[in-house]
């Protein structure tokens, strides 16, 4: 999992700013004198095409580049009546998607696909149907997934669950990679 750093969008915007050139980084003889005046639609304008791009890339981006949040615990498993070969999993409230998903009793993490998927088309032919060594979890949007795969017990219990989640409105969570990405997006 890569190093994360969580910004404010003041000092995102700042550490912008240095890498595009934009703040005056002084002189080496001392004799110069340099100055910046604010310009704020210049700034709104920054501000709003980081947030852009930042959550561009909290949605588009590959997961595996992403800082993820563990959300094993937040998350919230409910089986279905019908079997122990399926169940439904709720992300928390600011989950953009999920990243991993195993539950106890996987030796895997679940494949995450898309309700169009082959994948997700093969869960209604029982010889087809995802188990234990490649479970499914398609992905409906909104948060709500349902898994496929027999797990252990009556009730399912989450293994592991990460997802990609946007932070409070005002910070950033970032990779270096990230970073680097969002200070060259703004030319």
């Amino acid at each position: 999992m890569a190093v994360t750093i969580r910004l404010t969008e003041d000092e995102l915007l700042q550490r912008v700013r240095l890498a595009r050139c934009m703040e005056p980084s002084g002189d080496a003889d001392g004799e110069t004198e340099i100055t910046r005046e604010d310009a704020p639609v210049a700034d709104q304008w920054l501000r709003t095409t980081l947030r852009m791009r930042y959550e561009e890339m909290m949605t588009d981006a590959d997961a595996a580049d992403l800082p993820l949040t563990d959300c094993t615990t937040t998350a919230t498993l409910a089986a279905r009546a019908d079997d122990h070969s399926s169940c439904d999993l709720y992300m928390p409230a600011r989950a953009i998607r999920a990243a991993t998903v195993r539950l106890r009793g996987w030796r895997a993490d679940a494949l995450i696909t898309t309700p169009e998927s082959e994948e997700a088309a093969e869960q209604g032919n029982p010889y087809g149907r995802a188990g234990r060594c490649r479970p499914v979890a398609v992905d409906h949007g909104g948060g709500h997934l349902t898994l496929y795969g027999d797990y252990d017990g009556n009730r399912p219990a989450a293994d592991r669950i990460t997802a990609v989640v946007m932070p409070p409105d005002g910070e950033y969570l970032l990779t270096a990679a990230m970073l680097h990405s969002l200070a060259e997006c703004c030319n």
